[in-house]
């Protein structure tokens, strides 16, 4: 067992925040509206937006220590947003900027009085067709369409074109306009679904080879912790699932299929694997983690209520049994009784590779170390939802 340094996953909240704070504007030719003494121009401040992250931040409301929606400063609106218009007057007005996608974008307006000889720039909070984004599986470019009112009277249109990647993809960091890189790992968070119906299955299938009692988190201390996430391995195993390899094609964007998918073809490579386990343990009651590293992720989970230790697995064990030693982890008679020798083995194996990843990453406590900690628990109190999640289909 591994004891927990998370400060650095306690910073959850903050990258996510980070993420989107410094981006700076992509640069774009102004366009001179009729209206004297006007000069505004459209803002991508990426090339790309990712369903995914739309999707499971939907739901957030605040940005760091302030709200989302913001009314003061040179940035105004959605801090949360990609896309708006940079707007500069010689006199007082009064501002509407509306923002219309092809398809996946329904017309966005945010209103704005801008003092003489100030500049601003504009964020609506986007209206996207939630089940468009759901449907984007292959990436398509999109017109965005940018109109600008001043004073009532329409001052001026542009257009600019916008990738949208597939749903199916998750970003571990993102190149801005002017080329800053931008930690994303929180989003694999978004991934991590504990209400998908395979979860369910495998659920059914834990408790019909179970000798615990039933799975009920943390109630009954950190044995039956330790028993309840043994139980949903075997079962994770008995059910086929193997692990082959990381398998990405960009090592800045994870491809992560819908958690359904692995019942048709239980071989997974490791991030999803680890999203798998993650989701059934966040269902059970228990705080899952997630580790990254540039070749290979792991997923853990909170010892105890109190998340003072962690325990680590290594998804690469699941029905990889090397050797046939005799299993050290203790487990009452009849767990071992009911349970294939083999999952405890791979089970002892995967918290061994797990304790060897920790030690080498987390537990140096080195800031430059080549990983990131992604705290399931504390992106969902951030307000981040599943991806793959029925929750967008609240705002409409």
């Amino acid at each position: 067992m591994h004891a927990s340094a998370l400060s650095r996953a306690a910073r959850l909240a903050l990258l996510f925040a980070a993420s989107g704070a410094a981006i700076a504007s992509a640069q774009s030719t102004p366009v001179r509206p009729a209206s004297a003494g006007i000069e505004w121009a459209p803002i991508l401040e990426a090339a790309e937006i990712f369903p995914s992250i739309v999707l499971m931040s939907a739901g957030v409301e605040s940005f760091g220590a302030g709200p989302r929606m913001a009314f003061d400063g040179e940035r105004i609106g959605d801090r949360l947003s990609l896309i708006g218009a940079q707007v500069r007057a010689s006199n007082t007005i009064r501002l509407r900027l509306e923002i219309d996608g092809a398809r996946r974008i329904a017309p966005s307006v945010i209103e704005a009085e801008l003092p003489a000889g100030h500049t601003v720039r504009m964020f609506p909070r986007l209206r996207y067709r939630w089940d468009l984004l759901r449907e984007t599986f292959e990436p398509a470019d999109e017109q965005i369409t940018f109109r600008l009112t001043v004073d009532g009277i329409p001052a001026g249109e542009a257009t600019r074109v916008i990738r949208f990647r597939s749903v199916d993809e998750f970003p571990l960091r993102q190149t801005d306009a002017v080329g800053q890189v931008h930690d994303y790992s929180w989003a694999l968070a978004g991934a991590v679904n504990e209400n998908d119906p395979i979860v369910d299955h495998v659920l059914r299938e834990s408790r019909a080879r179970s000798a615990i009692a039933d799975f009920a988190g943390y109630a009954h201390g950190d044995r039956e912790v330790a028993l309840q996430v043994l139980t949903l391995w075997a079962a994770l195993e008995r059910l086929g699932f193997r692990v082959d390899s990381v398998h990405q094609d960009d090592a800045d964007v994870h491809v992560v299929r819908a958690l359904q998918t692995p019942l048709k073809r239980p071989t997974l490579h490791c991030v999803e694997a680890s999203i798998l386990i993650a989701s059934v343990l966040r269902r059970i009651g228990l705080d899952p983690v997630l580790l990254l590293s540039a070749d290979h992720a792991l997923v853990g989970f909170y010892r105890n209520a109190s998340h003072e230790t962690v325990v680590m697995l290594d998804p690469r064990e699941l029905n990889r049994i090397a050797g046939t030693r005799t299993a050290s982890l203790a487990s009452p008679a009849a767990l071992i009784a009911r349970m294939d020798k083999a999952s405890l083995l791979s089970f002892e194996a995967a918290v061994k590779a797990g304790e060897r990843a920790w030690d080498a990453t987390v537990a140096e406590a080195d800031p430059s170390a080549a990983y990131q900690l992604v705290d399931i628990a504390l992106a969902r109190k951030a307000g981040i939802t599943p991806a793959r999640g029925r929750f967008h289909d609240l705002l409409r």
